[in-house]
């Protein structure tokens, strides 16, 4: 997966934990970092959104042709928000831990606790996948 890839699901994923609710390209660093505590830059962003057509770009009050990217508002398209949907409600990462703790009968640790190995463990390998995708 390119780092591009992974910039484009952590948006996507920002979208659909807010109701697909528009925000400018200028708040979403700060709002993806709040959520994720992970840093993109307003151009990062900009370069996925801008060109891709999961995401839905309009023009704000402030927006300017020289801008190009800057001052829009963002949402993603109302096809890829309900594909998304669905595919959460559906391959939830929640409903498979779930049902690997209860199949594997866990004594020593409560299905919380192996959630939160789980989500630190994917983590982990998520935030290493950045840095490689970085230096290349």
């Amino acid at each position: 997966m390119t780092r591009a890839n992974i910039i484009k699901k952590i948006i996507e994923s920002y979208f659909i934990m807010n109701d697909n609710t528009t925000v400018t390209l200028e708040e979403l660093p700060k709002l993806i970092d709040d959520s994720f505590y992970f840093k993109l830059t307003g151009g990062e962003i900009g370069d996925i959104v801008c060109e891709n057509d999961d995401f839905v770009s309009t023009r704000n009050g402030n927006y300017d042709e020289s801008d190009k990217c800057h001052n829009l508002n963002i949402e993603l398209s109302r096809k890829r928000y309900k594909l998304l949907k669905e595919r959460e409600s559906q391959s939830n990462i929640y409903l498979h831990i779930h049902k690997f703790y209860e199949n594997e009968i866990i004594d020593t640790h409560t299905v919380n606790e192996v959630v939160c190995i789980v989500e630190s463990f994917l983590y982990k390998v998520f935030v290493q996948n950045i840095e490689k995708q970085t230096v290349v």
